[in-house]
């Protein structure tokens, strides 16, 4: 035969529920009880003095909860209910009143890129900010400055971020620049306290000027094409990028170089198709 025992006989309330406050939460921790078929709390919450407990979380098997939802500058209640594994639920422990602390640390900007004296150009004008917040950031929004202007341009603005980091990434328009140009660049983040924090300025050199290149000598053979040049030796040369294009095709990237020492550079082309009679290289 199978025998069953009906449990209704609810575990003691919980004891011992305190707050621990700091900005972003509200840590409630409370005693474990002497039930050895204790299964899980349930937590609730209510907003000031007279709004009503709503469930805040269940299924909680530690001996605290930390509560990220709360806001700054609202006064919370909460009260703690034990549960066995019948499924039986104690009566309410007592009820704790908290409120979250202020938030009085800045937000942070933990990176600008590119580095401060970075040269940019038509293919390089792309920068970007991280910041972060021990709360919630509120915004964050990038500024420049062309040579000695006195005024800080906008280039880009995050608002209602409400999330502990952002990426911010924005082009700088160095197609209305001109070459020697300067530019000065800074990053201003807020969090939801207010709090504001301004990175350090960073300036960099527009460079328009592209480098030099004598022209590509073009050698055919059975299995191969190949591509041979002599390069500049400018001092923020970074290196060359080969395309091809196939017949009446687009151009695709197929091979890089890098600048060195040398002046001259090669480059064999195995991918071309066998009977391929029109194949053009930029």
């Amino acid at each position: 035969y199978v025998q069953y025992i009906v449990d209704h006989t609810p575990p003691k309330a919980p004891e011992g529920l305190a707050a621990l406050s700091d900005a972003g939460y509200i840590e409630l921790r409370w005693n474990m009880g002497e039930e050895q078929d204790l299964d899980d709390y349930l937590l609730y919450r209510a907003e000031g003095r007279d709004g009503e407990y709503q469930l805040l979380a269940e299924k909680l098997y530690a001996l605290n909860y930390i509560d990220r939802t709360a806001k700054t500058g609202v006064e919370y209640r909460y009260r703690l209910q034990a549960r066995d594994y019948a499924g039986n639920k104690s009566a309410y422990g007592e009820e704790l009143t908290a409120s979250m602390a202020e938030d009085t640390d800045p937000p942070e900007i933990q990176s600008v890129y590119p580095a401060d004296g970075a040269v940019l150009g038509p293919s390089a004008c792309t920068v970007s900010v991280l910041a972060s917040d021990n709360y919630k950031l509120k915004a964050l929004e990038i500024l420049y400055q062309v040579n000695e202007e006195a005024s800080w341009r906008t280039l880009k603005t995050a608002g209602d971020i409400d999330g502990y980091y952002k990426q911010l990434t924005a082009d700088l328009p160095i197609g209305s620049l001109q070459e020697g140009n300067s530019i000065r660049l800074k990053a201003v983040a807020q969090d939801a306290g207010d709090n504001q924090t301004e990175s350090e300025i960073y300036s960099y050199t527009v460079d328009k000027t592209p480098p030099t290149m004598e022209k590509i000598n073009v050698s055919a053979e059975s299995e191969k094409i190949t591509l041979a040049w002599t390069g500049g030796q400018e001092e923020d040369l970074a290196g060359y990028r080969i395309y091809r294009k196939d017949g009446k095709g687009e151009y695709q990237l197929i091979s890089q170089r890098s600048r060195r020492e040398a002046e001259e550079y090669s480059y064999s082309d195995y991918g071309v198709e066998k009977n391929n009679t029109s194949v053009s290289y930029t």
